[in-house]
This record gives C-alpha cells, structure tokens and sequence, in this order.
C-alpha cells in the first residue's frame, strides 16, 4: 500500500520562513535530527538579534510558539521543550542572558527545537539573519545539503 506523498515545499532561499505555513513548518522540523546540538554553532550575533527584537512578554511568547511548533512535530514527543522558569528571571540576568539561556535549551534539546525556534523568528530578525538561519537549518537537517 503505498503512502500519502508528502506535499512539496518550496527552497527556504525562496520563500521567507515567516511566510510558511504551519504545516509546511511543522514538515521542516520533521526533517531536522533530534540529536543535540553543538551550542558553538549557533553565532552570538543571532543570539543577540533575538535579544534586542522581543521584551519579556514577547520573548515568552515566541518561545511558546516553538515549544508548540516542536510537539505539533513529534505528536508523541515527551515535551522537554524550553520551560521559561528554567531560563532565570528576565529582570535580574537581562534579554541576552535569557535568549543565552533559551537558544542553549533548544540545543542541548535537539536540531528539531532549535530548528523550531528559528522558524518562528518573526521577519525583521528573520531578514537580518537568513544567511546563519538557513545555514543553521541546513546543519541540523537529517541530510544537509552541503
């Protein structure tokens, strides 16, 4: 019996991941390993654009959104996902500290909660860092192009 094929998506280097579709989302994350993920790949410079886009409420929700992407991923995976009390409080340790904190979570998690994380990145971070997101994607995919 043959399975459903999976429906194509187009190249990341053509439509901007802000512009995907949850599924199409949800279909990326189920490409990337699950293996953790060396924490040296991810460059500060994108640590720190994630720092200065959002204040506490929007980081949370942002990370939420990953944490909800992650599960829709994997609708058995156990939710080890990014817990926000686990990340220090935002007041005390400052935005850096806290993406810091978050972006090491997603890697000691695996490729597929970094990877959601990344692709949740709303569109002026998005812009501002396609070049070491994608990059970022490709290496944590089950088969990276390069």
């Amino acid at each position: 019996m043959e399975g459903k094929a999976e429906p194509q998506i187009q190249p990341l280097e053509a439509i901007p991941i802000w512009a995907l579709s949850n599924d199409e989302k949800v279909r990326i994350v189920r490409g990337l390993q699950r293996r953790a993920v060396e924490k040296f790949l991810l460059p500060e410079t994108l640590r720190s654009a994630f720092a200065r886009s959002f204040d506490k409420n929007g980081t949370d929700t942002v990370i939420r959104m990953a944490n909800k992407l992650r599960c829709e991923a994997d609708p058995d995976f156990n939710p080890e996902a990014i817990i926000l009390h686990d990340l220090g409080n935002w007041d005390f340790i400052g935005e850096l500290s806290y993406w810091n904190r978050a972006f090491d979570r997603a890697c000691e998690k695996g490729g597929r909660l970094l990877g959601s994380l990344l692709l949740v990145a709303p569109p002026d971070v998005y812009e501002a860092n396609k070049r070491d997101i994608l990059s970022l994607l490709d290496q944590v995919s089950e088969e990276p192009s390069g």
